[in-house]
């Protein structure tokens, strides 16, 4: 690694200071060339982080969210224990807020570094040249997942996702597209039709018009990947086998 720059960039929070280690370095990157055009398609969602369908590939892969929501409500009330308690003593900032928003930035950093990390490795083990990625403009809290949840969720920040994989499949000359999601949650990825009644709860989609049953999140990766393949026909079974499903056990929490 060729450091060409360092520096420490001061934070303040809550009036508390806190420093960042910056190094700047340059890395030679040879990216390599596909002989082929395979893309992967992702659907970006809250309980089921990242959904991935892979072209000409049966089995889907599903990145588990639900511990990081679960993190993020321990998150929040701890945060709002810690403001009532200095509120009722008329302060606004203290040491422990301030630590404690630190240390859920980093969990959160963390988690999307390796959620980045299994996606890139996916797509260098499938070949993939090019990543479609579903562009989800919503924050967290404009998703209906129950009013409790809604209130005391922060935003899962999707965008600093999409560009971890951006700058990690870079080196490997595979190409990100954002590309724009409407209807692929309503429509059918077999048959086509699009009725918004065919999306049921818990994530199922049932079309009403062939039959198929399968997992909405499922359904609107391969509706993103239907977008950007020439010939959707020759890729109808892509994601349609039995999909594996990926959990973050012990991310980092300091």
């Amino acid at each position: 690694m060729n450091v060409k720059e360092v520096e420490i960039v001061p934070h303040d929070l809550y009036g508390q200071s806190f420093y960042v280690l910056h190094l700047i370095y340059r890395k030679v990157v040879n990216p390599g060339k596909f002989s082929k055009d395979k893309v992967m398609a992702i659907d970006l969602g809250v309980k089921n982080l990242a959904t991935v369908v892979i072209q000409n590939e049966r089995q889907s892969f599903i990145f588990d969210g639900r511990i990081l929501l679960s993190k993020l409500r321990w998150f929040a009330k701890k945060k709002a224990s810690i403001v009532s308690e200095i509120a009722n003593q008329g302060l606004k900032n203290c040491k422990r807020l301030a630590r404690l928003t630190v240390k859920e930035k980093n969990y959160v950093k963390d988690y999307m570094h390796k959620i980045s990390r299994w996606i890139v490795e996916l797509a260098k083990e499938k070949s993939v040249s090019r990543i479609v990625v579903g562009d989800l403009s919503k924050g967290i809290t404009k998703i209906d997942i129950g009013d409790r949840v809604n209130q005391q969720l922060h935003r899962i920040p999707f965008g600093k996702l999409v560009k971890m994989i951006t700058y990690k499949v870079e080196e490997l000359g595979i190409d990100v597209e954002l590309i724009n999601e409407s209807y692929t949650s309503q429509k059918c990825s077999v048959c086509g039709v699009i009725k918004k009644s065919n999306r049921k709860y818990r994530g199922l989609y049932v079309c009403s018009n062939c039959g198929i049953v399968i997992n909405a999140d499922i359904n609107g990766a391969r509706n993103i990947l239907f977008k950007v393949v020439p010939n959707p026909e020759r890729s109808r079974d892509s994601g349609l086998g039995n999909p594996r499903r990926v959990r973050l056990i012990n991310p980092l929490l300091s």
